[in-house]
């Protein structure tokens, strides 16, 4: 190539830079401004949100010693390293919506400028740019941004560990290696599901063993050992502890879960009539996939890969929860996102500058019209308002009435907001602080013995409904057939309130 089209190219690729990086600005700055807008969207929206169940739990974990941490962890489905971290965030910012939340919104925002840099890394700046943007925009990772649960720590070393996975055949080094070892074992130690990434780059190694350095695979087998004795230890001690012993119940996925992933991935969490209108698009969608793959096929190793880290996890968890048991969630999920958000930034890319940049800007769009209506949309699936729930309550129940929740795991985030007269029960019953405390089963024989020794003492019961674990239509037709109903209200999707006349003073 002559020195005038090495000159031309570089002039283009300066001219093009900067019409991406929003009129001149350099990299660094364009990322501070979406960092900047991402905090801003958390502090006045997403942090004044209502606590959900998971968040509340998280602080009931969280506000004991260690020991008595890692015990209570134990016995979900959890590993430690999120709540031993926000243990000591609490301590020094405390417990208020805005405290909590921010612990992972320190984790959201430094994924912006990770996942530029493995864009960048990957491919080019261009699709770095864009990539960081719908990351900053996108609905599904600034609900869980603002969430105080793991999910944005599992993002972060998800990306973390895709860079150091590619360097290790790009441009391998001590700090590489060193780099690579430190996040799978903090992902480990984050969710479990960060096994799927782990288990997908074994794979990948293994197809592609050609590209990697002559020893990789000794190095690669010792940190596999290394980490898998780790997780080992903390199955065995979950084993000891009593692990399971709050699990709730996952419903089985259909096939529309699966393809609800992607929806939610882009558009976050929209009413049923706006979700299904964009999985009316799937086929589109397809039709531009195998138009990109008829033009360039994956051959690169990054593209190849980012392929597998998109979609094996996903199909495993599917696989999982159709034969062994339910696992099947989004967020959990959120480990197969960095990568189908380069790659779907690098397939648009890939066509003509005028249609590339066409595509790019409706999903842009898009996406960021959806996180507005997500945040606006009182209906979106995700919202608990257990704040309005438990303020109603406290303002309407007196001494002489019950304030009991179904399911009982909804006591965490009721009782952060609960501040009224009435006695906070449950149904089934649980004494969450009783050693090996589990909930009794569901009965409707119980339910009858119980709400007649109510009946003695109370004269009305507030039944805050919520989380159904299979039994919630069965209380509330019982009863309806058995006591008059006085007032109902619907506080969130899922979340109902009930009060029944027990008896008349």
């Amino acid at each position: 190539m002559s020195m005038t089209h090495t000159v031309a190219a570089r002039d283009r690729s300066l001219k093009r830079r900067i019409r991406v990086g929003s009129i001149g600005l350099s990299a660094r700055m364009f990322l501070v401004l979406l960092m900047a807008a991402a905090t801003a969207l958390a502090v006045f929206i997403w942090t004044r949100q209502s606590l959900t169940l998971d968040e509340a739990q998280s602080i009931w974990q969280t506000s004991r010693d260690l020991p008595g941490l890692f015990n209570v962890i134990a016995k979900d489905v959890h590993v430690p390293l999120f709540f031993i971290g926000l243990h000591y965030w609490e301590i020094a910012f405390g417990t208020t919506e805005l405290a909590l939340r921010s612990f992972s919104l320190v984790f959201f925002l430094v994924s912006i400028p990770a996942i530029f840099v493995l864009a960048k890394e990957a491919y080019s700046e261009r699709v770095a740019y864009f990539t960081a943007f719908i990351t900053a925009i996108s609905p599904f990772l600034n609900w869980y941004g603002s969430d105080a649960r793991m999910y944005s720590m599992m993002f972060l070393f998800t990306i973390l560990s895709h860079l150091f996975y590619i360097r290790l055949w790009r441009r391998p080094s001590a700090t590489t290696w060193f780099g690579y070892t430190v996040v799978t074992f903090l992902g480990l130690f984050t969710h479990l599901f960060f096994l799927f990434v782990i288990f997908t780059q074994a794979v990948y190694f293994l197809v592609k063993r050609k590209i990697f350095p002559p020893d990789a695979m000794r190095k690669l087998a010792v940190i596999g050992v290394s980490a898998g004795a780790a997780t080992g230890a903390w199955f065995v001690y979950r084993h000891i502890a009593g692990a399971g012993l709050t699990n709730p119940v996952l419903a089985q996925p259909s096939s529309v879960d699966f393809f609800n992933v992607f929806s939610n991935f882009f558009i976050g969490f929209q009413t049923d009539p706006v979700n299904t209108f964009y999985l009316s698009l799937w086929p589109l969608v397809v039709f531009v996939g195998f138009t990109f793959l008829a033009r360039r096929r994956p051959h690169q190793p990054e593209t190849s890969y980012f392929m597998a880290a998109s979609f094996i996890p996903i199909l495993l968890a599917f696989v999982v929860s159709m034969t062994v048991e339910p696992i099947f969630l989004s967020r959990y999920l959120i480990i197969s996102l960095p990568s189908i958000y380069i790659l779907a930034v690098y397939f648009l890319s890939s066509y003509r500058p005028a249609i590339s940049d066409l595509l790019l800007s409706i999903l842009s769009i898009s996406m960021l019209s959806m996180l507005v209506v997500q945040a606006i949309e009182p209906l979106s699936p995700v919202k608990e308002d257990f704040r309005d729930a438990a303020g109603f309550v406290s303002a309407s129940a007196t001494p002489s009435d019950l304030f009991v929740v179904s399911a009982p795991f909804i006591t965490y985030p009721v009782e952060y907001y609960y501040h009224g007269a009435a006695r906070l029960s449950t149904f089934p019953e649980w004494d969450r602080y009783l050693p090996n405390a589990q909930i009794q089963p569901f009965s409707l024989n119980d339910l009858a013995q119980t709400t007649q020794s109510w009946q003695q003492v109370y004269e009305r019961v507030f039944f805050l409904l919520g989380y159904d674990q299979g039994y919630n239509e069965k209380i509330r037709l019982f009863m309806d057939e058995h006591y008059q109903r006085v007032f109902t209200q619907t506080f969130s999707p899922g979340l109902t309130l009930y009060v029944y006349k027990l008896r008349y003073p």
